[in-house]
């Protein structure tokens, strides 16, 4: 008994004589704590027991009655918002302290911060990668919203290969990248100052989509799906035989007749080349499947609508060449520079008009003695005319009796009744018909029905309204396209300056 009460007397004495010193020290042994501690409790093999609770949620101070700020506890509940683990009152709720098995979120680490946010940065270096994946139907696996001045996302590759995407999407159906944006700026923007592209796109050979790069615009009063400017403002290359460098094409609906696939406008609108002997520079197709008067391929509006140059001037070349039926509602005329002032003045000679599709031969001849002679006609002349007319001329004097002998017979016909040695000269007219005009007997009508009834060819010429031509193809105005009656296709183009590009690139 006598024991007992000296042993506690010693530690009360040890602990009354610590509690009047500047910091305390716990050991099993005899130490002098840190000074820069108020308590230090040192062991080499214990540890020190935090209080243990059975907390209920981070917003309910319960078990513990009006805990002070910083108080420590070990939640051994799983409750509400709550796990085992250590939690420390902030003043106003639990806060769960960090273990070695928890996982931090992005949300977490900064929603959690207070201040601007200035100069958080997340660093991954090596060849580590942060993965964003949500498996949910129309999920978003990496979202950033911007409401200010700048970049929403940026990203920066110094590399000075070109093998490299600073940005990569990589997408089984719909879109690898969307951007959206409300002023007048870029959704998705591309800069490189060095030898890689701005924005690329590609589809793997194994793929099944069609486009590398896909521009869509909703709006229905003009914009632009894909827009370029540079040097070279958009650049088309296909390394497949039957591709295209550059394909357009516009969906209106059928009744929308003002549609453009593709709309070029500087010093050359479009300008094509080709470096197969057999290819096209330009090609324009109409491939709707009706076959009505508007069905055009290729519609050109200026002073020469279109123009055409061959650089082959020999017989081989061909400014113009029409396959099918070619009319004209003005005269079809061959103009050349006037051979006495060609300066100045252009001559002009018209084609015959006529309500046959006829073939003209014609040439002189010199009679024999017995006033007769056989014309030779050339080897193809049956072959593709029917229907044969003549008219003799005898030149030098009258010869009253000059006829047709005999009709072209294999090739020849024989003219007699003339003068001996008389010159005469010869015309024969002959309807033609070749293969294409068997094959196509119509387009020897002469009065045709229109396919679109009240449309005119020229309707000003009949105080009609341009509405009502049977061509209603575009007509452009400085800076836009308009449709025949004056209404809004294309506004003008707009261009961007170099201070609006500046402070693009300045915002990243």
């Amino acid at each position: 008994m006598n024991r007992n009460l000296l042993v506690l007397f010693v530690f009360v004495a040890v602990v009354s004589a610590s509690s009047f010193a500047q910091n305390v020290g716990i050991s099993s042994t005899a130490i002098v704590p840190d000074a820069s501690s108020m308590l230090e409790i040192r062991s080499t093999n214990k540890g020190l027991l935090i209080p243990r609770v059975a907390l209920s949620a981070t917003s309910s101070a319960s078990p513990v009655t009006a805990p002070a700020l910083s108080l420590l506890v070990f939640n051994t509940a799983s409750a509400g918002d709550v796990t085992p683990g250590y939690y420390y009152w902030d003043g106003s709720k639990w806060v769960r302290m960090l273990s070695g098995s928890m996982c931090l979120t992005l949300q977490q680490a900064y929603d959690g911060c207070s201040g601007s946010g200035s100069g958080r940065n997340i660093i991954i270096s090596g060849t580590n990668s942060v993965n964003l994946s949500d498996a949910n139907a129309s999920s978003i696996g990496f979202k950033s919203t911007h409401s200010n001045n700048g970049v929403a996302v940026s990203a920066d590759n110094t590399s000075t290969s070109v093998q490299y995407a600073t940005i990569q999407a990589t997408t089984n159906s719909n879109y690898g990248t969307v951007g959206s944006v409300t002023p007048p700026t870029s959704a998705v923007m591309g800069n490189s100052s060095g030898l890689a592209y701005g924005v690329s796109g590609q589809i793997a050979a194994t793929g099944s989509a069609q486009s590398a790069i896909y521009g869509n615009n909703l709006r229905t009063t003009g914009g632009h799906g894909v827009y370029g400017i540079g040097f070279n403002g958009t650049v088309g290359e296909s390394n497949y035989q039957a591709g295209y460098g550059v394909f357009g094409r516009n969906y209106g609906t059928a009744t929308t007749s003002n549609a453009v696939g593709t709309y070029g406008r500087g010093y050359m609108g479009v300008w094509g080349e080709t470096v197969d002997g057999q290819g096209a520079g330009v090609f324009g197709q109409n491939a709707s499947s009706g076959t009505t008067y508007k069905n055009v391929g290729v519609w050109g509006l200026g002073w020469v609508g279109v123009y055409g140059v061959s650089n082959n001037l020999g017989s081989a070349g061909y400014g113009l060449y029409s396959v099918g039926m070619f009319a004209a509602t003005g005269a079809k005329s061959f103009e050349i520079d006037y051979p006495f002032d060609p300066g100045n003045k252009i001559l002009r000679h018209f084609s015959m008009e006529s309500p046959e599709v006829l073939n003209l031969y014609r040439g002189n001849v010199e009679l024999d003695s017995h006033g007769e002679i056989e014309v030779q006609l050339p080897d193809y002349f049956e072959a593709i005319n029917i229907n044969f007319s003549y008219q003799l001329t005898p030149i030098g004097a009258p010869a009253s009796g000059l006829y047709i002998k005999q009709e072209i017979i294999d090739g020849s016909f024989i003219i007699a009744g003339g003068n001996a040695g008389q010159k005469v000269s010869w015309v024969v007219y002959a309807e033609r018909n070749d293969k294409y005009i068997q094959t196509y007997p119509e387009v020897k009508n002469v009065i045709v029905q229109k396919k679109v009834p009240d449309t005119y060819l020229m309707p000003e010429l009949w105080g009609q309204p341009k509405s009502k031509s049977v061509f209603t193809g575009p007509k452009t105005e400085p800076g836009q396209m308009l449709t025949p009656d004056s209404k809004l296709i294309q506004s003008e183009l707009p261009i961007l300056k170099s201070g609006e590009n500046d402070s693009i690139e300045n915002n990243e």
